[in-house]
């Protein structure tokens, strides 16, 4: 009784429940979401992930500064990827002082603000570093590093992402480049490529005359995208990829809801299990559910990569499945260019 309810804009949404307590807010959350999804199912819209933010109402407080956080609230579910987010101050001091720093992205490339780092893939067959993953690491004028996990979703929700995608790109073309011409041992690097990249105008080609420019062979840099970047949208950039040489790889596989039909050897050469996949060995029925994915990946001729693996016996079970590179603490923390190098020095000329 005396709710309001008010469109703000688009597909948002503003409601006001009188009397509500906060601890009563999250369970209606959960009620609204029922409701907006069971009427969009009567028009066949079946994928949708709302998200809700809410706040307290104090005396004296403006509408719009209520309605503001709110509207932060739910920046923050959305960032953090849940159905709902109460407004947190500490938290809205600290998204403000990242949004400030964001502003500051693109002379942050200019002057290799950006550091690529990598994480060695240990072959298991080979019993070597069989490649590595290419990482941003952003550092602060203040010298400190600050996560990805910060950065990356605000680049992401203010469509940057596709530059730091290509920068981390021509990175690594120009160090491959370069420890090829110092006759150093190259290994191939993945790199990331997210979905806001993936529908850029011209992407492929973009990435092609990059590789032309700086004279590295599409065997020495492969491409990761994320298993719930693969909708059909992207099928024929991948496809368009493949075509030009690249080795594409399906990153994130096991993360959340996982598409049996999004493993397709015409798009991937290889596929990364995720950490939660991995996290898995433990327990013989789940361990069973693991064992039977990867035959079936195997079967198809796709190369495995297990992601996030800290334990010995997660190494065991991995190897005794035929698993063909481990990426993960148990062998090798991310690390700077320069130690990468010394690494593979020192492990191929050994």
């Amino acid at each position: 009784l005396g709710k309001i309810v008010a469109r703000v804009s688009d597909d948002q949404f503003i409601f006001f429940f009188p009397g509500m307590t906060e601890e009563e807010a999250p369970a209606k959350c959960m009620e609204l979401k029922e409701q907006i999804l069971g009427k969009l199912r009567k028009i066949y819209v079946n994928q949708s992930n709302p998200a809700f933010g809410y706040c307290v109402v104090n005396d004296g407080e403006t509408i719009e500064r209520l309605r503001g956080r709110a509207m932060f609230a739910k920046s923050l579910a959305k960032l953090e990827r849940t159905l709902y987010h109460a407004y947190d101050e500490k938290a809205a001091i600290e998204l403000t002082n990242t949004v400030l720093l964001l502003d500051e992205f693109d002379r942050t490339l200019e002057r290799s603000g950006v550091e690529v780092w990598y994480q060695p893939k240990y072959d298991i067959h080979g019993k070597c570093i069989g490649g590595a993953e290419a990482l941003a690491r952003w550092r602060a004028k203040d010298g400190q590093i600050i996560s990805p996990g910060r950065f990356v979703p605000l680049l992401e929700e203010r469509g940057k992402i596709a530059a730091l995608d290509e920068y981390v790109f021509t990175k690594v073309c120009l160090q491959q480049k370069k420890w090829i011409e110092e006759g150093l041992p190259v290994v191939p690097v993945s790199v990331n490529i997210s979905r806001g990249s993936l529908l850029t105008s011209d992407i492929v080609h973009r990435y092609q005359q990059i590789l032309e420019s700086t004279g590295i062979d599409q065997s020495c840099i492969y491409l990761e995208i994320t298993e719930d970047s693969v909708h059909a949208d992207v099928v024929k950039i991948i496809k368009a990829f493949r075509q030009e040489g690249f080795h594409m790889l399906m990153d994130d596989f096991g993360r959340g809801s996982s598409n049996l039909a999004n493993l397709r050897r015409d798009l991937f050469h290889g596929v990364k299990f995720d950490k939660s996949l991995i996290d898995l060995i433990s327990s013989q029925v789940e361990e069973t559910v693991l064992r039977s994915t990867m035959q079936m990946v195997q079967s198809m001729g796709m190369q495995i990569t297990a992601e996030g693996v800290e334990l010995q016996e997660q190494v065991d079970f991995l190897e005794s499945l035929g698993c063909d590179e481990i990426q993960g603490y148990f062998y090798y923390r991310p690390m700077k260019a320069d130690a990468f190098a010394r690494l593979l020095e020192s492990r191929y000329r050994s």
